[in-house]
């Protein structure tokens, strides 16, 4: 049982230098750059109100056209609309944005050979725990960020009560926060495999691409396929049903276990 024992102060500490060091470095400024311009647009097209059109009757039918019509209903009609719009998007692009923030857990010290110094003072399950954490630390932060803008602007602009949008709000961060945490986790076979940034954000996209042209493909034939990715959870997500939002967290939080365990098993055999 050693060899699974960890020491949290450790990780904790390399989690704290990580994040520190990803704020200012290459691996932090890809992620973070794209992602605050596209919401900085997004959230000052918004700014003015526009989401309200949402909930008239041609926006209620576009909204059905992207969405089941109870679902669109949910969101539009019984909350706040630029709220709800932040929310559709923001788990829309998620893949996307998180692919690009955690690209490099592992994968550039792993070629530099860095890893090995940490390595005398701390365990790989510690290396590759404390990565993950610092990665999804990072994207939590700005997922946070741009949900406070989002919240202030709907504060401003819809009509629900001040104590609504806000719930609405602190429930849509963690919403996102959950659905983030799958596809870091996925990144992590993939950056434990690697030996560079490049190769591994080309091969995360790459991968994530093929399970969605195979899911696309093959979901008539086999209603089970969808499951391979977790967008195939987040259409549960927009339910204001308990029970049902909690089914989707816990199966999140699954697929995170099951994606941690490929790449901890890679990174634990790798030479470094």
């Amino acid at each position: 049982m050693d060899r699974f024992r960890m020491n949290w102060y450790r990780i904790t500490t390399l989690l704290v230098f990580d994040l520190r060091h990803s704020l200012f470095a290459i691996k932090g400024l890809f992620f973070l750059i794209p992602f605050f311009l596209f919401w900085c647009l997004v959230l000052f097209s918004l700014k003015d109100g526009a989401a309200s059109w949402l909930s008239g009757n041609e926006g209620m039918l576009f909204a059905t056209w992207l969405l089941d019509f109870d679902t669109a209903k949910s969101l539009f009609l019984y909350h706040a609309p630029t709220r709800s719009l932040f929310l559709v998007l923001a788990i829309t692009t998620m893949p996307c944005f998180v692919l690009l923030g955690a690209n490099d857990q592992l994968a550039s010290d792993s070629a530099r050979g860095s890893l090995r110094f940490l390595l005398t003072r701390c365990t790989r399950n510690e290396i590759f725990l404390s990565r993950f954490l610092s990665t999804l630390a990072l994207i939590g932060t700005a997922i946070a960020i741009v949900t406070l803008m989002a919240t202030c602007i709907a504060l401003s602009t819809d009509s629900n009560s001040p104590p609504e949008i806000v719930h609405y709000g602190v429930q849509s961060g963690l919403i996102l926060l959950v659905y983030a945490a799958p596809f870091v986790a996925f990144m992590s076979i993939i950056s434990a495999f690697t030996s560079s940034a490049p190769g591994s954000l080309l091969a995360g996209f790459s991968l994530y691409c093929l399970l969605l042209a195979i899911t696309a493909y093959y979901k008539t034939d086999f209603p089970f396929i969808p499951f391979l990715l977790p967008s195939a959870t987040k259409g549960y997500l927009y339910s204001t049903d308990p029970r049902i939002f909690m089914y989707a967290a816990g199966s999140l939080m699954l697929y995170t276990l099951i994606y941690l365990l490929p790449g901890w098993l890679l990174f634990r055999r790798r030479n470094l």
